[in-house]
């Protein structure tokens, strides 16, 4: 993400499916794994050209990682402003805030959805985790606990529930302790010090105006760099984190390290899961290609355009 910031694309795509882990020597767990970023379909250049229209631009993606902002069709910031009606001071919208048909996505927005998927890969693991994993209190009911909050925040439609607007503007840790095991409390703990830079980053730049300022996006990057620092120091705590495999992924339950196996997992408590993650895309005209721009629009037949792989 830092080379495509670097060049000045947004992937707009981000999801568990579209990033490959990788090691060079599968047989020597010390190894390290690396990881490609893959699927540049519905990238775009960033800034976009000033007459870009977004309200024709289709929302495509997979809802569960989606950013905020693309799902609410609004800027989180929307300032407020002191009116006088009748000879009394009333709080009304801003009228020169950005309007909710103009949110574009930007640098932060693939930051974000990063941010989504590894929150996601926790809470989606949870009930494959040992009983021993969690303390006493915290175990009781604590995969339909994760169940039930997890629910209205990762959903396969496009559009802002209330209950993910509350978890990105609101505390990750409060909302989540009854449930998150010991082992991976500290990359929760991690991800709510992010949450709360990547909020008030977004708010800061629109209200600067610095939207299509790229010199904006460097610190945010930074910042999110960090975040996978820590995570990487913590790989202690997370690596005894259980990911249950299937049998038809043999090799890879061969070659991965897990944690030791358990008599008893969250799962016999309540065996109750999310739902898998799908891609949503936006109703599009036959001759749309999101790879080719004209003012705003992805048109196919544009000479030298080419279809996408979906043949739109």
């Amino acid at each position: 993400l830092q080379l495509l910031y670097c060049a000045g694309w947004v992937h707009r795509d981000i999801s568990e499916g579209n990033i490959l882990a990788h090691r060079n020597d599968l047989k020597n767990s010390s190894t390290p794994w690396k990881a490609k970023l893959m699927d540049l379909e519905y990238a775009r250049k960033f800034p976009p050209p000033d007459n870009y229209e977004a309200a024709v631009d289709p929302k495509t993606g997979t809802p569960y990682f989606m950013p905020t902002e693309i799902l609410a069709m609004e800027y989180l910031y929307q300032p407020i402003e002191e009116v006088e009606i009748m000879g009394r001071s009333k709080y009304t919208a801003n009228t020169n805030a950005p309007s909710r048909d103009i949110v574009i996505h930007n640098f932060q927005h693939d930051l974000e959805s990063l941010w989504w998927l590894i929150l996601y890969l926790i809470i989606s693991h949870i009930k494959d985790q040992p009983i021993e994993d969690w303390q006493n209190s915290v175990f009781k009911d604590a995969v339909e606990r994760c169940k039930n909050w997890a629910a209205p925040i990762f959903q396969n439609v496009i559009g802002l529930s209330a209950g993910r607007r509350f978890c990105f503007k609101y505390s990750l840790m409060k909302a989540t302790e009854s449930f998150i095991p010991e082992n991976v409390a500290p990359v929760v703990n991690a991800l709510e010090v992010n949450r709360r830079t990547l909020l008030r980053s977004f708010m800061v730049r629109v209200k600067d105006g610095n939207l299509r300022n790229i010199d904006s996006y460097a610190h945010i990057h930074l910042d999110f760099g960090e975040l996978l620092e820590e995570i990487q120091a913590l790989r202690v705590n997370w690596r005894q984190f259980s990911l249950k495999t299937s049998e038809k992924t043999s090799i890879v339950k061969k070659t991965l390290p897990t944690a030791a196996p358990a008599a008893v997992t969250a799962t016999s408590a309540a065996a109750v899961a999310l739902a898998p993650p799908g891609k949503v895309k936006a109703k599009r005209e036959p001759d749309q290609n999101p790879n080719l721009e004209e003012q705003g629009r992805a048109g196919g037949s544009q000479a030298g355009g080419k279809k996408s792989r979906h043949g739109r």
